[in-house]
């Protein structure tokens, strides 16, 4: 899937900013767990190109911080194009913030990796094999956490706002626009009411359906990319706890 933004997984994750201040949210909060495991397909139209998974396989120390791992795995495209992506982010339990991040995308045989370490305390983050410290919002967020930070930030219909929240200063501002409920169908389980949203970044238009209850999970996403619209859509909604 070549010429995707390369700072994304299909522009996926950077459908999330949060509020301008940081607030700190109980680990019961929440509305995912240790043990989620989303699955999509991905179609081009009505031709499927790939499958991408959203998992939060564990919760780990990073600096005597305890983080979730999210990890996202998304491959496919169409003829001619071979690509995969793989993103992981440890992200605090407590303060929902980025302490560190992975990006590893593979193009028709090439895989190009990335390691960043985020020091929310200190406002800086840095590139692993770079001695170069970047300025970075304390409350930072990579592409990854903020699709789940968008879980359980305050979402009204009919609200925008404007956000800047990524830890790379070159992808702020991102507008998330609460468009209204809609009905979207989830696999064979039939349709679930959504919130559906439309967010804007680096002049990119990306949208996005959340179930519209406690859990908010992303059952749907339309991304646009060089060759056409493609569309995400999850095979099965997870089992309530």
């Amino acid at each position: 899937m070549r010429g995707i933004y390369r700072h994304s997984v299909w522009a996926l994750p950077l459908v999330v900013m949060g509020t301008t201040g940081h607030t700190p949210v109980p680990d019961t909060s929440y509305p995912f767990a240790v043990g989620e495991d989303l699955k999509y397909s991905a179609v081009l139209g009505y031709i499927p190109i790939g499958t991408a998974e959203l998992s939060v396989p564990r919760t780990v120390k990073v600096r005597d911080a305890d983080t979730y791992v999210l990890n996202l795995v998304a491959e496919g495209g169409p003829p001619g194009f071979a690509v995969k992506y793989q993103l992981t982010s440890w992200v605090g339990t407590q303060q929902f913030t980025s302490r560190r991040f992975d990006r590893i995308i593979t193009q028709n045989g090439t895989t190009e990796k990335h390691r960043f370490e985020i020091l929310p305390d200190s406002g800086r983050y840095r590139e692993v094999g770079s001695p170069a410290e970047y300025m970075t919002p304390r409350d930072a967020l990579d592409e990854l956490a903020l699709l789940y930070y968008l879980r359980f930030a305050p979402l009204k219909v009919g609200q925008t706002i404007t956000l800047s929240r990524h830890f790379q200063a070159s992808v702020n501002p991102i507008t998330v626009s609460v468009k209204g409920r809609e009905s979207v169908a989830v696999g064979s389980g039939g349709k679930q009411p959504c919130l559906a949203t439309e967010v804007t970044f680096l002049g990119r238009l990306t949208q996005v359906w959340f179930t519209d209850d406690t859990r908010r999970i992303p059952v749907q996403f339309t991304v646009p990319l060089p060759y056409g619209n493609v569309t995400l859509m999850l095979q099965a909604l997870p089992p309530s706890n």
